[in-house]
C-alpha cells in the first residue's frame, strides 16, 4: 500500500507502523523524533491536535469510547491501564468523558483532517476487521476525496 495513507495501531491507540504517505497524513503527531505515536495521547495532550482534527469533540469521544471498549476486552492490559491513567491526570477533558463509561466498536466512518498543508475530508476503511485482542486492529486506508469512504459507525 503505497499509493494512499495508512497505518496499523493497537487498541491503545498505538501507531505500531505507517507508510510514507501515513506518516505524512499524521505528520503532527509524528512531530516529536524518537517519541512512540499514540493517537490517544496525541489527541488530548498535543495542542497540535486541536487544528489538526476539525472535528475535534466528536474525534476525542471515538477516542475514549474505543479505549473502553478495549479496556472491557482486556481489563488486565497494564500498558492500558497506565495510558487512561495518564490522560486522566493530565487532561480534564479525557477524565470527564472517560467517566461517562460509553463504548465503540469502531469499524468504519468518516474523519476530517486537517493537515499543515491543507485540510480535506477523509475516510478511514479498515483493510480487514479483527477481533482478537492478540492481533492489531487493522490498517486504516484514507480514500483520496472521501469519495468510497464508509460512513457507518
Amino acid at each position: 500500500m503505497t499509493d494512499v495513507p495508512a497505518f496499523v495501531r493497537n487498541g491503545r491507540l498505538d501507531v505500531l507502523a505507517a507508510n510514507t504517505l501515513g506518516r505524512a497524513l499524521y505528520a503532527p503527531a509524528f512531530a516529536v523524533p524518537g517519541r512512540d505515536v499514540n493517537l490517544a495521547r496525541f489527541r488530548f495532550l498535543d495542542p497540535a491536535a486541536r487544528d489538526f482534527y476539525p472535528d475535534f469533540a466528536e474525534s476525542a469521544r471515538t477516542t475514549v469510547e474505543l479505549l473502553r471498549t478495549e479496556a472491557g476486552r482486556d481489563p488486565f492490559n497494564t500498558s492500558l491501564t497506565a495510558l487512561i491513567g495518564e490522560l486522566s491526570t493530565r487532561s480534564e477533558e479525557f477524565r470527564t468523558m472517560w467517566a461517562d463509561h460509553d463504548v465503540r466498536l469502531h469499524r468504519s466512518g468518516r474523519k476530517r483532517f486537517c493537515h499543515p498543508a491543507g485540510c480535506s475530508p477523509a475516510g478511514p476503511q479498515p483493510a480487514r476487521p479483527t477481533t482478537s485482542r492478540r492481533h492489531p486492529r487493522p490498517a486504516d486506508r484514507q480514500t483520496p476525496g472521501g469519495a468510497s469512504a464508509g460512513h457507518g459507525q
